[in-house]
């Protein structure tokens, strides 16, 4: 008949019947000699319900199960946590508790200091079983051989830390969880703008300069018919001085008329151009969004 407990966190709701079924069924295995299998049961007694009467069980079963490095962790937490205990009780598991400690040290084992960052990080040892997960700074004992420490923390990505024994010599060994890197959302997308054209040139100016350049051609034509006439009055002239007169007359008009001509040529490749642009199809203007705001751009030929 066992008598103790095991150290596991008070849970939020305890099954008081479920640990009663649980810690019967490790007296059965313990009476049928399957001593691990028994303080596997008296663990999960324990996380269904803690009470200081299961607590050492758990130790006391891996102490006959001759796992000395289990027996020593569960025992010294039941030493811990069973003050309410039956003292001859307590007083039996120093005993054994003194016992265990003495074969680790004499043994091909060896004390191994964990001390995990963040200090509420929990870890497993490969040497121990996947349930028995301890938590915080805690000494263990591990045999000689090559063993893995499996330490985890919310909000902290998970290490696997080896650990090679191969003397008696104290280890401290101690693993730095790094935290999650918290993600960043990526940017949404930049707005597509639909390209809209470009307002449409007004047609005025080109009516203007188009008008313009029609009566400077008429005017051109009409002071150049003007030199003709002087140049037909001067041809029929009768008097020297009336002759001289009328020639420079004539000579005057159409140069004039050569010059309006002159600047309605120029008008009328004004116009022609302001007519082109008015007519052509308008260009797109293209809106891109950019880091410090929007730009504006449109192609064109000419």
């Amino acid at each position: 008949m066992f008598a103790v407990a095991l150290i596991t966190p008070a849970v939020a709701h305890a099954d008081p019947a479920a640990a009663d079924a649980l810690a019967a069924e490790a007296e059965a295995l313990a009476k049928a000699g399957d001593f691990v299998g028994a303080a596997g049961k008296f663990r999960d007694a324990n996380a269904a319900d803690p009470r200081p009467e299961l607590l050492c069980n758990v130790g006391v079963a891996f102490h006959k199960a001759r796992d000395l490095p289990r027996a020593q962790l569960y025992l010294g937490q039941c030493l811990t946590r069973g003050g309410s205990l039956d003292p001859g009780f307590l007083t039996a598991v120093r005993a054994v508790f003194a016992a265990v400690e003495d074969q680790l040290r004499t043994g091909d084992f060896a004390p191994i200091d964990v001390t995990p960052t963040p200090g509420g990080a929990a870890f497993t040892v490969s040497a121990f079983g996947p349930a028995d997960v301890l938590v915080g700074a805690r000494l263990v004992w591990l045999p000689y051989g090559r063993h893995t420490l499996h330490v985890t923390a919310d909000g902290f990505v998970a290490r696997d830390v080896d650990v090679e024994i191969a003397s008696r010599v104290p280890q401290a060994v101690r693993p730095i969880l790094p935290r999650v890197p918290v993600e960043v959302a990526p940017p949404p997308p930049p707005p597509v703008v639909a390209p809209r054209p470009a307002p449409r040139p007004s047609r005025r100016p080109a009516w203007i300069v188009s008008g313009a350049t029609v009566a400077l051609g008429l005017g051109a034509g009409v002071v150049y018919l003007q030199a003709r006439s002087a140049a037909a009055d001067a041809a029929d002239a009768t008097d020297a001085g009336t002759y001289a007169d009328q020639i420079d007359q004539a000579r005057d008009l159409q140069h004039a008329s050569w010059i309006i001509a002159g600047v309605a040529g120029v008008g009328a490749a004004v116009s022609g151009y302001l007519w082109y642009r008015a007519l052509r199809a308008p260009a797109p203007i293209e809106v891109a969004p950019t880091a410090g705001g929007v730009a504006f751009g449109w192609s064109t030929s000419f």
